[in-house]
């Protein structure tokens, strides 16, 4: 699938893993651009890569794994 193309809740929960109704919660706040077409959304895949890209944990980047232990 090409990054411009549009896509709809369903093919973007499946892309990303989380439910539509987080994905909904996220459009509406603001912290994900989607596009409303009447009643549907409709989402970029390069704006759905960003944002989850915006989401990644310092760690996640590096694929090093967390170091554990806790407080002594």
């Amino acid at each position: 699938m090409a990054s411009h193309q549009w896509i709809d809740i369903t093919d973007a929960a499946a892309i990303t893993g989380f439910c539509t109704r987080t994905l909904r919660r996220n459009a509406a706040s603001g912290e994900l651009p989607a596009y409303k077409v009447g009643r549907a959304l409709r989402f970029r895949i390069d704006d759905i890569n960003s944002w989850m890209e915006s989401n990644r944990l310092p760690n996640a980047k590096s694929g090093a794994p967390r170091k554990s232990g806790g407080a002594r």
